[in-house]
């Protein structure tokens, strides 16, 4: 009888631990505080977000608000990322696109693998496809390249 138990608690730690692992985000992919987005913008992004968050187990995320919470956009965006529960797994992989409307900054923040993926040279090619949108004001259209530019590092 004891053999037979050994047996079946080896056989369940084993199918345990060949499961995949997902991560649970905490937080929205996109919170939208300056109001950039109509709503179904808004959902739309999240949805494909939510996908790449879930594809890589990798935080990609987006963070706007109107008033700056810190002296700088990096500040801003460390804190937002560091005190909200951004990132996927112990190391809280990850990188979080910041703007802030009122005095029109922005920054990516990379956490993680995110550093590794997203080096200097990506961070460089990303922002030169998002900020062309950004200056022309149409931040639907930064947002979903900033997506699939993540997506495409990734």
């Amino acid at each position: 009888m004891k053999k037979i138990f050994s047996w079946l608690l080896l056989v369940l730690i084993l199918a345990f631990s060949v499961l995949p692992v997902c991560a649970e985000f905490q937080n929205p992919s996109i919170v939208d505080n300056a109001g950039y987005l109509m709503e179904s913008e808004l959902s739309s992004l999240s949805q494909e977000l939510d996908e790449i968050r879930e594809k890589y187990d990798f935080d990609v995320a987006i963070y706007t608000e109107s008033d700056m919470t810190s002296d700088t956009a990096l500040d801003s965006a460390d804190d937002i990322y560091d005190y909200n529960g951004y990132g996927a797994g112990e190391n809280d992989d990850g990188i979080l696109l910041y703007i802030c409307s009122d005095t029109r900054e922005y920054h990516f923040t990379t956490h993680g693998k995110g550093s590794k993926y997203f080096n200097s040279n990506g961070l460089k090619y990303l922002e030169d496809r998002v900020v062309a949108h950004l200056i022309e004001n149409d931040y639907y259209k930064a947002f979903k390249t900033y997506i699939n530019t993540a997506d495409e590092l990734l």
